[in-house]
């Protein structure tokens, strides 16, 4: 793992300086010193730098990209050997000017700014957090510093959202929320520890979102232990790839953050319930047919079954005429007057034999029951 750092030389020009081989894992850390010097130009130094990969060529060019819409430079000084190869293969090493040396680069930077020196964004964050914090100060001057505040940070929370853009909310939504996060961060900051701003609204802005994501964007949410043990998956997993050169397994990944086989395996199985699936969005694998064509449904016939299983033995048991004004009623659309026609009684007879036989049958299917109109005695209907 490569090691980054940064400082800001004179006129206000912010130079990033990295050793050794900076890969994937390093894209966090460049992204925040470069982000450290938001408002002044940056100077990346790639002098001592033996090894980049495409996410930090990347990474380079997304930062030129914001610093220009604030009418900013990026330069990448000192490139050589397989980082010069690697930001010419991007095709960006023109664009980051990286034939110039680093004293050439911060000249360059110096002579690229208009009007008044920039003031790094955290310094003039601290600043005026500092001056709202002061005793004299009024209640109206201190909302509008700490509004200014907020504003000349914007660019930091915007950056750290972007950082989230795969997940399941919208790029603005992870923005609005680590708004919400910088302004916790910015009435949070105390100026007299001396960590400095960067420092405190970092983990703040990023505590934010995390928490945002763990609590609302799942669409079927699982306990906060597997939630943490597939964090830590998903963070550990890339550094075991760098390292190992291939993918890793359960057992590797598992011994990497402490936990165990069965716990990984039930973290990754509940990361596919993040996001929620249309039951008429279609399949991959056949793309005629939708999840609501193959996802079954309640089948009606196993009770339907079950009450067959049940009353067969109670009709069987009826007497024979009731057995048939029962037939007739349940298998025909003859009236009951119609019914006492071919059964030889009248259209009373068959609606008491109705009654009684029905009555007789709920009680089969639930033992609690006693028919509403039959005597105990004799299954006759009262009178």
């Amino acid at each position: 793992m490569g090691r980054i750092a940064w400082s800001v030389v004179s006129e206000s020009v912010t130079l990033v300086t990295g050793h050794g081989a900076i890969g994937l894992l390093d894209r966090a850390r460049l992204d925040e010193a470069i982000m450290a010097g938001a408002g002044s130009p940056v100077v990346v130094d790639l002098t001592r730098v033996t090894l980049i990969d495409a996410a930090i060529a990347r990474t380079l060019r997304n930062a030129d990209g914001r610093l220009a819409r604030d009418g900013l430079r990026l330069i990448a000084a000192g490139a050589t050997g397989q980082p010069l190869e690697v930001l010419e293969i991007v095709g960006i090493a023109k664009q980051l000017r990286v034939d110039l040396t680093v004293a050439e680069a911060i000249d360059e930077c110096r002579q690229s700014v208009r009007g008044p020196s920039h003031t790094p964004f955290d310094a003039r964050v601290h600043q005026l957090v500092a001056r709202a914090r002061a005793a004299d100060v009024s209640p109206e001057s201190c909302t509008r510093m700490l509004n200014e505040a907020i504003e000349a940070a914007l660019p930091l929370a915007r950056t750290l959202a972007r950082q989230y853009h795969g997940a399941v909310e919208t790029s603005d939504d992870l923005v609005q929320v680590a708004a919400l996060g910088l302004v916790n961060a910015v009435h949070g900051y105390d100026p007299s520890r001396g960590n400095g701003f960067l420092a405190y609204a970092v983990p703040t802005i990023r505590g934010t979102l995390r928490r945002h994501l763990r609590d609302h964007t799942w669409a079927l949410r699982p306990s906060r232990r597997v939630q943490e043990t597939r964090n830590a998956a998903s963070i550990a997993w890339p550094e075991l790839a760098q390292a190992l050169g291939r993918t890793p397994t359960t057992q590797e990944l598992a011994l990497r953050i402490g936990a165990d086989d069965q716990q990984v395996e039930e973290a990754a199985s509940a990361a596919a319930g993040r996001h929620g699936v249309s039951l008429d969005g279609t399949l991959t694998m056949e793309p005629g047919r939708t999840w609501h064509d193959v996802i079954g449904a309640e089948d009606g016939a196993f009770e339907r079954l079950e009450h067959r299983m049940v009353l067969g033995p109670a009709i069987a048991a009826l007497p024979a005429q009731d057995r048939a004004i029962l037939a007739l009623r349940m298998g025909t659309d003859l009236t009951q007057a119609q019914i006492g026609e071919r059964v030889g009684t009248s259209q009373m007879g068959v609606s008491r034999s109705l009654t009684r036989t029905l009555n007789a049958l709920r009680a089969s299917l639930d033992l609690d029951a006693r028919p509403d109109r039959t005597s105990p005695a004799d299954g006759r209907a009262e009178s």
